[in-house]
């Protein structure tokens, strides 16, 4: 089992954090994209996950897809993302996004 978060902010990060620490899952089975640089070195240096150069590859490379982005940027990593969906169980932690809006954005995805 492999989780990508797109967005690794306090809420998904806490997620991300809570996941490695309590054996759940190995930090090399996590994938991870932020625009925080910095916040990715960090989940990188004391987690052990892996840190993507883009939302798509995070995608490419997860079973489970975590998004943790703000609310007004979904609509944008849903395009940058909706080409390479496959089979990704995504799990939204974004305010205001359930599974209406999800399915409105990837009705070809939505099972």
């Amino acid at each position: 089992m492999k989780i990508g978060f797109i967005g690794l902010g306090n809420m998904a990060g806490t997620i991300c954090q809570g996941l490695i620490k309590s054996d759940f899952i190995d930090g090399s089975e996590v994938y991870g994209y932020d625009i925080n640089s910095q916040q990715l070195m960090m989940f990188e240096q004391d987690f052990g996950i892996h840190v993507c150069s883009s939302e798509q590859d995070v995608v490419k490379n997860c079973d489970y897809l975590v998004m943790g982005v703000k609310p007004n940027v979904v609509e944008s990593v849903i395009s940058k993302i909706k080409s390479v969906i496959d089979q990704q169980v995504i799990v939204s932690i974004v305010a205001g996004y359930g599974n209406d809006k999800y399915e409105e954005l990837l009705p070809e995805h939505i099972t």
